[in-house]
């Protein structure tokens, strides 16, 4: 009956098997190409490289800053803001290369993903703010709520879709500050919409740069389960909305 009931359920039917439209939007590439196809040019960042062979990367030729992913895992990037070590970096990729993201925590949609490696530039405001990330928590196509986050996720703020700040939260004694009502929020939940129309729930997360929504990821299984709603009655009123 609760959300976290219902999302280990899918974990563990996920584990057997994975929808293969989960598989392609869990793939960064494959992700960042359907997002382009959906929701039109210029809301995903631009591709400067993609390929498996660390050594291959074209150090010398890529714009900075620029942001170096694992395509078939989580949590697996670099930012490059100047210069790096070709040689560390060539490691830390290798490392990546031969790690299989599904090992972590049993998300059935990692398993058998392509591995491999993108390399797309680094989104930035114009005026050295903060790139926020607006984490869109989506029931049957519907943008219910959503939880903003900032790069060294030190915040968890959650506001429903009128812009009010929600009781809910999941990391302990994290700030849940007011912030401002983004400009181009109506035109970030229509993208969240479009994105999530053929699931049941997936978050759908996005930033937002220069008042310019961007494509980040789909999330089919946030924090892998692994995260505890306060107030508790939260876990009862997501899983009502799944």
């Amino acid at each position: 009956q609760t959300f976290t009931q219902k999302l280990f359920h899918r974990l563990l039917e996920w584990d057997v098997n994975p929808p293969p439209a989960a598989q392609v939007w869990t793939d960064k590439l494959h992700a960042k190409e359907r997002a382009g196809s959906v929701l039109g040019p210029g809301h995903t960042a631009k591709l400067y490289w993609k390929g498996a062979e660390p050594r291959d990367i074209p150090f010398g030729e890529l714009p900075l800053p620029h942001v170096i992913k694992a395509r078939h895992g989580s949590r697996m990037n670099l930012v490059a803001r100047e210069d790096l070590d070709q040689m560390e970096v060539i490691q830390q990729c290798s490392a990546w290369m031969q790690r299989n993201y599904y090992d972590h925590a049993r998300e059935g949609q990692y398993r058998r993903l392509t591995k491999g490696l993108i390399i797309e530039e680094c989104l930035q405001n114009s005026d050295g703010s903060p790139v926020l990330d607006y984490k869109f928590w989506c029931f049957h196509g519907r943008p219910i709520m959503v939880h903003v986050d900032n790069p060294d996720q030190s915040i968890n703020p959650f506001y429903d879709m009128g812009w009010d700040l929600l009781d809910l939260h999941y990391r302990k004694d994290c700030p849940r500050p007011r912030l401002d009502r983004p400009a181009n929020f109506d035109a970030m939940r229509e993208m969240a919409a479009q994105l999530a129309l053929c699931w049941d729930f997936v978050r759908v997360d996005l930033f937002s740069v220069n008042d310019r929504p961007y494509f980040s990821e789909m999330t089919f299984t946030p924090n892998a389960g692994g995260m505890h709603f306060l107030p508790e009655h939260w876990d009862t009123t997501l899983g009502n909305y799944w």
